[in-house]
């Protein structure tokens, strides 16, 4: 089954960047430079959270944005920036990027969205995945 992305991704994609206590610096520099990017280039973003503590699925500290612009062509524009952008920027730390997509019955939601669905680069992180069972 073809999925589009028009039908699916229902709230932009979030990018998130995994760190440990010895690479806290480089995460936080990264976070201040991939912010000042999305600014100059005019990218539309929400959440810019920093989080020093394990949250949610994640097993380190990690930082994320939200990725969202309502236009999908100018999202799907916006995401092949960014990508690009941390590809050559990231250094050694490891970046995650998921879609925001809807939830059915055999796909979707946060489960598929982290597990299935994401895009990694560098060294990929291990995911406590049972709290979206």
């Amino acid at each position: 089954m073809q999925r589009l992305p028009s039908d699916w991704i229902q709230d932009g994609y979030d990018v998130h960047v995994v760190y440990t206590a010895p690479h806290r610096d480089a995460a936080h520099a990264l976070h201040r430079a991939f912010l000042a990017y999305l600014d100059a280039e005019g990218i539309p973003y929400t959440r810019p959270v920093i989080f020093e503590d394990p949250v949610g699925p994640w097993p380190t500290s990690m930082w994320q944005v939200l990725l969202k612009n309502p236009d999908s062509a100018a999202i799907a524009h916006d995401l092949g920036r960014c990508v690009a952008w941390m590809m050559l920027n990231r250094g050694d730390l490891s970046v995650m990027i998921h879609p925001n997509t809807t939830a059915a019955a055999d796909f979707g939601g946060h489960l598929a969205d982290h597990s299935a669905s994401m895009l990694w680069m560098g060294k990929p992180q291990v995911l406590k995945l049972d709290i979206f069972r």
